[in-house]
């Protein structure tokens, strides 16, 4: 009978899971929508203490296309987060990352995380598709780590290939792992209403442009 007993143990351990499912209410609370004169544009998540980080087309008043190459940093006017006035701390627009300052915040901070993911990791992004005054969270995995899929400009460089759903405003959006650690940020999709393939920084791109930002 002991045995049996032990037996059964051992097999309820083996079939529970390895470590806690990522709390979505968690991860929301360090989750916002940027706002430009208003009107909701984008999606961020907090970083550091009054420190946000988003898509670098979310922010800037001009963003380079195909046909010209100039690239303008000016922010736009009157971006808001939370109905906080926030400002540019720093912006790569090829890289098309962006942080923000955004004095009085208060959400928590999520960490960036310690290892680059792998293929088919599974990961979790929330955001505000469209403009949607609520968030929302979607789960899928990493469908390639890093590549460049075009020549043309500005869309040339590198991303992080994600099969997970997002619509237009997920742009800026945090990628997070079993963790809840930020591995990417949104920053593309190839269409005008709900994809379930995105595109996003690279790791490498994430952790040399924002890494200095994050809370330790």
């Amino acid at each position: 009978m002991r045995r049996i007993i032990v037996t059964l143990a051992l097999l309820i351990a083996l079939a529970s899971p390895l470590t806690a499912a990522l709390n979505p209410h968690k991860y929301l609370a360090s989750v916002s929508v940027l706002q430009t004169a208003g009107r909701n544009m984008c999606s961020v998540t907090a970083i550091a203490k009054e420190v946000y980080l988003t898509a670098a087309h979310c922010v800037v008043a001009r963003f380079p296309d195909g046909g010209d190459q100039t690239v303008d940093p000016t922010p736009n006017d009157d971006l808001t987060i939370d109905g906080r006035p926030a400002h540019l701390l720093d912006i790569n627009v090829i890289e098309d990352l962006a942080v923000l300052e955004v004095p009085g915040a208060s959400r928590p901070p999520l960490k960036l995380a310690k290892t680059a993911p792998r293929l088919l990791d599974k990961v979790t992004m929330a955001g505000h598709p469209f403009g949607w005054d609520a968030p929302t969270v979607m789960v899928g995995t990493i469908a390639a780590t890093s590549l460049r899929f075009t020549d043309n400009f500005p869309f040339n460089k590198r991303y992080m290939i994600l099969q997970v759903s997002g619509a237009p405003g997920n742009s800026g959006s945090s990628v997070v792992n079993a963790k809840m650690e930020v591995v990417s940020v949104v920053q593309i999709s190839w269409g005008r209403s709900f994809e379930s393939v995105m595109g996003s920084a690279p790791y490498a791109q994430l952790v040399r442009f924002a890494g200095k930002y994050f809370s330790r």
